[in-house]
């Protein structure tokens, strides 16, 4: 069954939580969701660990299911040429860089405007574009912190709610094997969100997004030599 926003495609530059789990929410429901990290791996939350499945952290998989992954070194002027190709496939593009680093690359509101002038842009931070917190980064545990005290992993998986909702889903993935994710809290009765794929692993779909971009065999070969990807 399609998911209520089946057809939607969303480019996402985004790393640790915030970003990916909205990115995710997305992706369950069914936009596809092209996830871009540099070569060797960019999400700091793929070592925040233990716990550890298959050499992937139980934090990283959390947060990062349902989406296709590619690397790009996004500092080559190749790396650029491949996210100009993937923005102007894309309805939207999220990224939870610190304040000013888009424009930096490049990839600013109005660049990503005159590369596809219909792209939606979000952009994730911890304390907004302005103010005099605006250039620090803001991570959950701070969130926690500020927020009081919170149940444990056993307490909540207990919980008949939980289970009446169906809020914990397993999968299978590569190299963790069986997995316990977090279900979505979006029950819509029409058009469900699903878990239909596992967290990537680093670069698993470059080959596939980039022949999709209308890159031959031999010059995603010549990609790799290079490590632009």
């Amino acid at each position: 069954m399609a998911g209520a926003l089946a057809g939607l495609k969303i480019l996402d530059l985004s790393r640790v939580l915030a970003g990916p789990y909205c990115t995710m929410i997305l992706s369950d429901l069914g936009a596809e969701v092209i996830k871009v990290k540099a070569p060797g791996g960019s999400d700091d939350t793929r070592a925040w660990g233990p716990p550890y499945r298959g050499g992937e952290s139980a934090y990283y998989m959390s947060a990062n299911r349902n989406k296709q992954a590619i690397t790009v070194n996004l500092k080559t002027e190749q790396g650029k040429e491949i996210i100009e190709k993937l923005i102007n496939q894309s309805d939207i593009v999220i990224e939870n860089f610190k304040t000013g680093t888009m424009e930096r690359l490049g990839l600013g509101y109005e660049d990503l405007k005159a590369i596809n002038p219909k792209i939606i842009h979000c952009s994730i931070t911890g304390f907004g574009k302005n103010g005099p917190y605006k250039d620090l980064p803001g991570y959950d545990y701070i969130i926690q912190a500020m927020a009081g005290p919170i149940n444990n992993l056993e307490e909540l998986f207990q919980d008949e709610q939980i289970a009446a909702r169906k809020m914990v889903q397993e999968i299978e993935h590569p190299t963790a094997g069986p997995i316990s994710l977090v279900g979505s809290p979006l029950k819509l009765s029409r058009t469900p969100a699903e878990v239909r794929t596992h967290p990537p692993l680093v670069g698993e779909h470059n080959d596939v997004i980039l022949k999709n971009l209308d890159f031959t065999e031999e010059e995603i070969n010549q990609l790799k030599r290079n490590k632009v990807i």
